[in-house]
């Protein structure tokens, strides 16, 4: 085993310790008790109304044993974190494990096994977004519209930054559908609130010339030459029949 992984002989190496100081306490407590059994000594301790009187070994004895209950409520907390930490390390590590195989079997095209995959992981992975997004892909390939627009949803309920790419790809697959004027409305909400990217403009124009909307698409020529996203030449294929009509 290696440094990283940790000692396999650190909690003997622990135990060891504590009894090491537990035997040293008791063997100091007995030197001490021996030292003063003829003069014990008288300790008062008075806090508000209360008066505690005891003699000195006893009141040593009493701070030894709360030392060692305090240490061992320390101890007992520290292994419950550390319990805790690795509990989510382990589901974080099946979360990763599942993204791959849900990416994998999209690839293949298991897509209900892709959508499941996906979605388990989903509360987990390093971005749950980018799961639902992905198991909305896999959804739409199956027909589930429903199950479809659940995945976008969750994507933009636990990351509301990426709205954008969820409306993208939901545009995506309406296009795929032939719903290219369902399609170009998604876009053009998601414009309104001005948060349309590159791959949304780039969508529209296309949408806006496949449905013979010449003036729409002129007035995105601007934006789309200052894409700095998209090639000159794709922008120029989008804009052709436009320059012709001029």
């Amino acid at each position: 085993p290696t440094a990283a992984a940790g000692h396999p002989c650190e909690p003997a190496r622990e135990a060891m310790k504590d009894s090491v100081l537990t035997a040293s306490a008791l063997v100091g407590g007995g030197l001490l008790a021996h030292i003063v059994l003829d003069d014990p000594g008288y300790v008062a301790i008075s806090v508000g109304s209360s008066l505690l009187e005891t003699t000195i070994p006893v009141l040593l004895l009493l701070l030894t044993g709360l030392y060692f209950l305090v240490r061992a409520i320390v101890e007992s907390l520290t292994a419950r974190r550390r319990l805790a930490t690795l509990r989510l390390e382990r589901r974080k590590r099946r979360a990763r494990d599942d993204t791959q195989r849900g990416l994998l079997d999209l690839a293949a095209g298991r897509w209900r096994s892709a959508e499941d995959l996906l979605t388990r992981a989903a509360p987990e992975a390093d971005s749950s977004a980018a799961n639902y997004l992905v198991a909305a892909r896999a959804a739409d390939l199956q027909d589930a519209v429903e199950r479809r627009d659940e995945w976008l949803a969750r994507a933009q309920e636990v990351a509301p930054a990426e709205r954008a790419a969820a409306l993208v790809t939901l545009a995506e697959m309406q296009m795929r559908r032939g719903q290219d004027t369902a399609a170009l409305q998604t876009l053009e909400q998601l414009d309104a609130s001005g948060d349309l990217n590159s791959r949304g403009l780039e969508l529209m124009a296309r949408l806006c010339q496949k449905l013979g909307r010449s003036e729409q698409l002129r007035s995105l020529g601007p934006r789309l030459r200052s894409a700095k996203e998209l090639p000159e030449t794709q922008v120029n294929e989008i804009l052709a029949q436009v320059q012709l009509e001029e």
